[in-house]
């Protein structure tokens, strides 16, 4: 499987390529859209047949330094694929019902997907059930944090506000593979939400929320709020299955002190079980990021899916921490920072919806 990955900065109409591609992901800074849209139609005019998907990001991500795209000096990254036409499909869709297998293949998948919203869980199983496969990764698009803008997805041609975007390929010619990790680990007891509505959380264990996190964790500042260092594990006996090792980590995104509560960036319910998050020691965060560089297969490509919180928490040292993932996987890779992942946090554990994150998903030929 050939492949090459281009810039907004290097990117001109007549780039060396050696193949033809059929497949072409882009990822484009939100404000963007016009410059990736330019070089979109160029493309589009060379290799009149490819199918074109994307998303918004807040920045980009490339394997070479700087790796993240700090000033908006590379504001599209462009993925390009040669595959066999009959080895995926690409599927724009608003529910499980409408995705299209044959029967009697097994698949692996990537989903990208424009906002958030209570729907995307039930979605993901409803794929899993459909495909047949745990193997579902992706994306939710990303932009500045308080930005008003519009969150799109594109593909071949339009850019779209809502909707989810399925590269659905045969694991007989390709497959997907990928694993999340995060750096914390959940400490002291398991706590009840006793009240939640969409994404804020009133109450837990019939107390305010904001009196119960700070009366464990101390004062919650603006400038640790800022940097994302409060993540909590948050999750429900129906979703228990979804790993026995590690439970997916939610972000606390902003806290009301008049409500005295808590808004996170993915949905929670009363009945939910929450555990205090706190960062893990050296040692479990090099054990962490060596289990990742075990699950990348040889020849493979990569796409990085970092949440915009695992940005800020890690602030300076993220590229550093994306030059040693490079040094040690010698992995080419592009990706994005977003407002959610999709992946396992082990190759053995099912795909969740997740935030603070680094979702790493390989490509490679099966055959």
């Amino acid at each position: 499987m050939r492949h090459k990955i281009i810039t907004g900065n290097d990117y001109s109409s007549d780039i060396a390529l050696d193949f033809i591609p059929t497949v072409i992901v882009g990822f484009f800074q939100a404000g963007g859209e016009d410059q990736f849209f330019a070089h979109y139609t160029s493309l589009k005019k060379r290799f009149p047949d490819v199918e074109v998907m994307g998303c918004n990001s807040e920045s980009n991500i490339t394997n070479e330094i700087p790796y993240v795209d700090l000033d908006g000096k590379n504001p599209c990254v462009f993925m390009l694929f040669e595959m066999k036409r009959e080895a995926f499909s690409i599927q724009l869709f608003s529910t499980d019902e409408t995705i299209e297998v044959e029967e009697n293949k097994k698949y692996s998948a990537m989903m990208l997907v424009a906002e958030y919203n209570e729907t995307i869980e039930e979605t993901l199983v409803g794929i899993k059930h459909v495909i047949g496969t745990g193997s579902i990764y992706g994306a939710i698009a990303g932009q500045t944090i308080d930005s008003d803008g519009k969150v799109l997805l594109f593909y071949n041609g339009a850019f779209l506000e809502q909707g989810h975007l399925l590269w659905l390929i045969d694991n007989a010619y390709y497959k997907f593979k990928g694993m999340s990790i995060h750096n914390f680990e959940p400490v002291g007891m398991e706590l009840n939400i006793t009240n939640a509505k969409d994404k804020t959380i009133f109450e837990i264990e019939e107390e305010p929320a904001l009196e119960i996190i700070e009366s464990m964790m101390g004062t919650l500042t603006p400038e640790s709020l800022a940097s994302y260092d409060h993540p909590f594990f948050i999750w429900s006996e129906q979703n228990r299955y979804i790993c026995n090792e590690v439970m997916p980590v939610t972000t606390l995104r902003r806290v009301n002190h008049s409500e005295k509560s808590l808004e996170l960036f993915k949905g929670v319910h009363s009945g939910d079980k929450l555990s205090v998050a706190i960062p893990l020691d050296k040692k479990g965060q090099e054990k962490m990021f060596e289990k990742l560089i075990q699950n990348i297969e040889k020849d493979s490509v990569g796409f990085l899916f970092t949440c915009i919180a695992f940005k800020a928490h890690w602030g300076e040292m993220e590229p550093l921490y994306l030059m040693h993932l490079t040094q040690m996987s010698g992995l080419e890779f592009a990706g994005l920072h977003t407002f959610g992942e999709i992946g396992p946090h082990s190759p053995e554990c099912s795909s969740a919806v997740q935030n603070q994150t680094l979702t790493l998903v390989t490509l490679n030929e099966t055959r």
